[in-house]
């Protein structure tokens, strides 16, 4: 993703100004050796010399804005994602009612109308409070800074805050589960930044977050695996596990109770989210559907990740068993003066990969990891008797 900023200012020597307080602003951000480590170098592509276009009127920024609305369709700019990362707008402010500066802020309408949302500052050489905030609030403008606070770097503030709102918000459409966590993280980042007024975020970035989360495992719910599901019937060389803890049902139902089969639920996810943030890239994703567990990758990593979790779970399933059921390898359950070997929970797996299609809906992909998860069980059962 690249930065684009459209500055739209009359007066030349502001205009030196705006541009030189938001480069200012975007050699600040891509330094910052935090963001880089985040997420910066993996995400954005910073060009100085085309970041940011000035213009020099209305009319001439509404020919800008046709032009690249041309170029890039209006899906570019979907779920409160802006096509740029900041817009500054000069209006006058000095009159009484906000009908009789229309034109300024009728030019933030047809920004959203051509381009959809827009991150707009408000810049004025006079200060009226009740006409911008009116004009805010029915225009969607985020921010205003009057010129004449640009000496105390409460422009740069606004710039700073608003670029990473907007990032967090592109890390979150991603719909990938490593970005999402990086837009959280960064949201957190982006409340420590101090302000003589806060701009009017339109996501809480917080609250998306979670709404696409599990409550119980903290890994991507059934509504965001559905969506990274549904994004395979696009792709090629994927690989998708569906996993399953066999043995939980008994775990939970007669040995320990629903309480901790939540804790063996919450310790998968644990194990999931560690093997692909050690082992996986970008792209892998884990996620929670209706008590199953999934895994995304690629041919070349899967069997890596398979092994690292099986391996894990092996390894650690026995801290909620007691010792002895530790030693026997199995867990005793006394029925009538009989005693009933419980085995000790194991993860098993089924997959699926691109070269098993074409599919066309993600019912045909889920379908035939459920198949051969039961063939694969029945293989089992067969074996062990």
């Amino acid at each position: 993703m690249e930065r684009k900023l459209l500055i739209v200012e009359d007066n030349t020597g502001w205009q030196e100004e705006l541009k030189y307080l938001c480069e200012t602003v975007l050699d600040e951000i891509h330094q910052d050796k935090t963001l880089k480590h985040l997420y910066l170098d993996d995400t954005f592509v910073y060009n100085k010399a085309t970041a940011i276009k000035v213009v020099g009127d209305l009319e001439s920024a509404k020919a800008y804005i046709e032009q690249e609305a041309l170029a890039h369709p209006r899906n570019a700019a979907s779920n409160g994602q802006s096509y740029f990362d900041l817009v500054t707008v000069d209006i006058n402010l000095t009159d009484e009612t906000l009908e009789d500066t229309t034109e300024g802020w009728d030019f933030l309408t047809f920004l959203k109308e051509k381009l959809g949302e827009a991150n707009v500052i408000i810049v004025s050489g006079e200060k009226s409070p009740g006409l911008v905030i009116e004009g805010l609030q029915k225009y969607g403008a985020l921010s205003y800074v009057w010129k004449r606070q640009f000496e105390d770097a409460v422009f740069e503030s606004e710039v700073k805050a608003i670029i990473l709102y907007n990032d967090a918000v592109k890390l979150l459409n991603t719909w990938q589960w490593r970005n999402a966590k990086r837009a959280l993280e960064l949201w957190r980042l982006l409340h420590q930044i101090e302000f003589e007024h806060r701009p009017v975020y339109r996501l809480n970035i917080e609250d998306t977050f979670a709404k696409r989360v599990d409550s119980l495992t903290r890994i991507p719910n059934a509504n965001w695996s559905h969506k990274m599901l549904g994004s395979l019937l696009d792709r090629q060389n994927w690989v998708l596990l569906s996993l399953t803890i066999k043995g939980l049902e008994d775990f939970s139902a007669v040995l320990r109770g629903s309480q901790h089969a939540d804790q063996v639920r919450r310790f998968m996810a644990q194990i999931l989210e560690n093997t692909v943030l050690e082992l996986g890239n970008e792209t892998d994703f884990t996620g929670h559907v209706d008590g199953e567990f999934i895994l995304i990758s690629t041919p070349d990593r899967i069997e890596a990740l398979w092994t690292r979790i099986e391996e894990q779970f092996n390894r650690q399933i026995g801290i909620f068993y007691d010792l002895q059921d530790n030693e026997r390898g199995y867990a005793v359950l006394k029925v009538d003066g009989r005693e009933e070997k419980i085995p000790l929970m194991r993860v098993v797996r089924s997959q699926v990969t691109a070269d098993d299609g074409p599919f066309f809906s993600i019912e045909t992909i889920t379908e035939l990891a459920a198949e051969r998860k039961q063939n694969s069980s029945n293989q089992k059962i067969l074996s062990d008797s």
